[in-house]
């Protein structure tokens, strides 16, 4: 008797949560946006395998918006694209503006450590 007892009491515990799941997701609940985007990179990264599929997760779900997410995940997509289609932070653009300042000054060395930190600090 308490050879079934303890597989039988598995099974229905499996059942229990089984029902209960089904419960939470009949009840309409909407998926959160952090949800939605987990949703739309594993689509984007439909195929891959293994760490090409870490890979791509990663990079989709670290993208600013959903909307791009498909573009980001695609491993063939060069940093050159994606900066082209503006797809930079506002940091990464001061950062770009300062360097640029720094180049056109000719700068080198500790000079253009502190121009950069005074620049990237500045307005």
């Amino acid at each position: 008797m308490k050879k079934f007892m303890v597989p039988l009491f598995i099974a229905l515990s499996v059942a229990a949560f089984a029902v209960a799941s089904n419960v939470s997701a009949a009840e309409g609940k909407t998926p959160t946006p952090q949800q939605e985007k987990m949703a739309n990179c594993a689509h984007a990264n439909k195929g891959k395998k293994g760490d090409e599929y870490k890979r791509g997760m990663r990079e989709c779900l670290h993208a600013k918006s959903t909307a791009g997410a498909a573009k980001d995940a695609d491993p063939k997509a060069s940093s050159e694209e994606k900066k082209a289609e503006g797809m930079m932070t506002p940091a990464q653009e001061k950062m770009k503006a300062c360097s640029a300042q720094a180049k056109e000054k000719q700068l080198k060395g500790k000079t253009r450590t502190d121009f950069m930190s005074e620049c990237l600090k500045g307005s």
